[in-house]
């Protein structure tokens, strides 16, 4: 998995799989979704709409998991993708290698994991209270360190799409949503 930034003008947001066979996972992927050949490999839709590109080979950077996190969002959790077909896109998911690893769809939502440390939720219409963008990178904090980055990112003048109150019993922001101008949206929660 990996994000990239591209000044090019016909770039989408999306997301960046490096895998050992790119033809095999069209194989797989070819009852689910349709894909398109590239210069450097594929790319497609899932059913959520989430643009995927398919290189072969490996990541030029390796992704650690950390508690230490990174940045003004820290703890970097995985990807979340709102999806209305959680069939389907458990399906497509299966064809990178992802297996249900907690939740339930019945419940509105599931949790994916290739054992790579980024692992995808998928979510269900509604489920979540606040803004939704597809995708939206996540990153969980805890409930003492997120007080501490939502006001670095304050500081910073990052813009900030949502404010969230919901899960506060007092109604205090203790949740943001974030997002960048290309429309990807980034979750900086307090799980």
């Amino acid at each position: 998995f990996l994000l990239e930034i591209s000044p090019d003008p016909t770039a989408r947001p999306g997301l960046v799989f490096y895998v050992q066979n790119p033809d095999a996972v069209c194989a797989c992927l070819e009852p689910w979704s349709r894909f398109y050949k590239t210069s450097d490999g594929y790319f497609f839709g899932t059913p959520a709409g989430v643009r995927v590109v398919l290189r072969a080979g490996t990541p030029p950077l390796r992704f650690e998991p950390s508690d230490e996190g990174f940045g003004l969002t820290g703890n970097f959790a995985g990807v979340s993708i709102e999806t209305t077909e959680m069939e389907r896109s458990q399906a497509v998911w299966s064809c990178l290698g992802y297996r249900v690893a907690a939740g339930n769809p019945a419940d509105g939502w599931l949790s994916l994991s290739n054992g790579s440390g980024v692992d995808i939720s998928l979510m269900s219409p509604g489920a979540c209270p606040h803004l939704f963008a597809n995708p939206s990178l996540t990153f969980f904090n805890g409930k003492e360190k997120n007080p501490r980055l939502i006001r670095a990112i304050r500081q910073a003048g990052v813009p900030i799409a949502e404010e969230v109150t919901v899960f506060n019993p007092a109604g205090e922001v203790d949740n943001l949503v974030l997002r960048d101008p290309g429309g990807l949206g980034f979750f900086v929660f307090n799980d």
